[in-house]
């Protein structure tokens, strides 16, 4: 698809998409314009995956797009259902021996809509990191965003000295 079709599709959807984000009675949180513009601004240069529409594009028409991203992830997020589009991936086998020869030897690469991977890091940001109590995640290092080298390194400087402490 190319990207004027996935604009024109994206207009489309709005026009005539009026549904309350209420679901079940209860009201969810939104999304801001703000954050999903910078998370789209942010975008890495990487695959499009199955959506087709290059990470320039949300790149550098994130200011352009952002109203409309944002209330397709609200409604996504708020009726709790996923566009079809998303739920399509491309699997890639990588191998990670040198000559490999059993299937044990590959591991699955999995390449979703670069939409899909922006809602589903502002899904973990806004909800699921804010309801985990720091406690629980102190010494989950690659969950923490810029916290696992130190936090990797102090546990491992500090573990022998714990270790001997213990023996003595």
């Amino acid at each position: 698809m190319h990207i004027l079709q996935t604009c024109a599709l994206i207009w489309d959807v709005l026009r005539h998409s009026r549904v309350p984000l209420v679901n079940d009675g209860f009201t969810c949180k939104h999304l801001t314009v703000y954050n999903v513009e910078k998370s789209l601004r942010h975008i890495k240069h990487t695959s499009p995956g199955t959506g087709n529409i290059p990470s320039w594009f949300f790149k550098h028409c994130s200011y352009e797009i952002a109203e409309i991203i944002t209330h397709i992830l609200n409604l996504s997020f708020c009726s709790g259902s996923i566009p079809n589009q998303w739920k399509t991936a491309l699997v890639t086998l990588i191998h990670e021996v040198q000559k490999p020869v059993a299937i044990s030897d590959y591991r699955p690469i999995s390449d979703t809509p670069l939409l899909c991977r922006v809602a589903e890091k502002l899904l973990v940001a806004n909800w699921l990191q804010p309801a985990i109590p720091s406690d629980m995640i102190a010494n989950q290092f690659g969950f923490r965003s810029n916290h696992w080298q130190h936090s990797l390194c102090s546990d491992i400087h500090d573990a022998p000295c714990f270790s001997h402490a213990r023996e003595l």
